[in-house]
């Protein structure tokens, strides 16, 4: 960890470190669990994701500390499963860059699977030539200080740039406003990869525990 936070620490926009540098907290940093509770941070609710019918690092189950330094960048994207991101700053400054919905055509995404949540935009240095239709994009940007979160919907196109050394916490969102979403992804991402027996299992899954988790809201289960 010393020889990480140094090597970010020292990261310049000419010489960035690598990025990104993350870490699975309830796998690889379990310590911080107890410092980081609560993980929904009393208002990211409700989160299927709480419920252990999900297994963790799967299907966009995931809880993230990301450390980067000046002059990182990160490819121009959106959250592969649809699912919802909240990230809080604990140390640092981090620009977001975020394209509302509706706004896919001007951003060229990949045609199948995973390249379909990527964009091969550079925002900080747009090829306007090889990507026309990107200078019709609306992005809006903000500075996430030390002690901020912010929402990311699903399906919402984002990259971020460090403005310094910096450090965040990352959490996925699942829960019957993005359910549909979430379940089709999962299906189609094993689809597109030639593997139906596998999408067809995953499908099944995914419906299953989507109904599971209705039934006990119902009951009166908080997520």
């Amino acid at each position: 960890m010393d020889e990480i936070l140094k090597l970010t620490k020292d990261s310049t926009p000419e010489n960035p470190a690598p990025y990104p540098v993350l870490f699975e907290i309830p796998t690889q940093l379990p310590e911080l669990l107890s410092i980081l509770d609560p993980i929904h941070l009393n208002y990211s609710r409700p989160n299927w994701f709480s419920s252990k019918i999900f297994p963790y690092d799967k299907f966009g189950k995931n809880i993230y500390l990301f450390i980067g330094g000046k002059g990182n960048q990160y490819v121009l994207h959106k959250d592969i499963y649809h699912t919802n991101a909240w990230i809080t700053q604990l140390y640092g400054q981090k620009k977001f860059i975020v394209f509302p919905h509706g706004q896919d055509e001007h951003l060229y995404p990949g045609k199948k699977d995973v390249n379909s949540f990527l964009s091969p935009i550079n925002v900080l240095n747009p090829d306007l030539e090889k990507y026309p239709d990107y200078k019709k994009a609306t992005p809006i940007e903000v500075i996430l200080e030390p002690g901020e979160t912010i929402f990311i919907p699903n399906g919402v196109w984002h990259t971020t740039v460090g403005m310094g050394h910096n450090i965040s916490f990352i959490f996925d969102q699942l829960n019957g406003s993005n359910f549909k979403s979430w379940a089709k992804d999962i299906y189609m991402l094993k689809k597109e990869q030639g593997l139906q027996m596998k999408a067809n299992a995953q499908y099944a899954f995914a419906l299953s525990v989507g109904a599971l988790c209705k039934i006990q809201a119902a009951f009166g289960r908080k997520f």
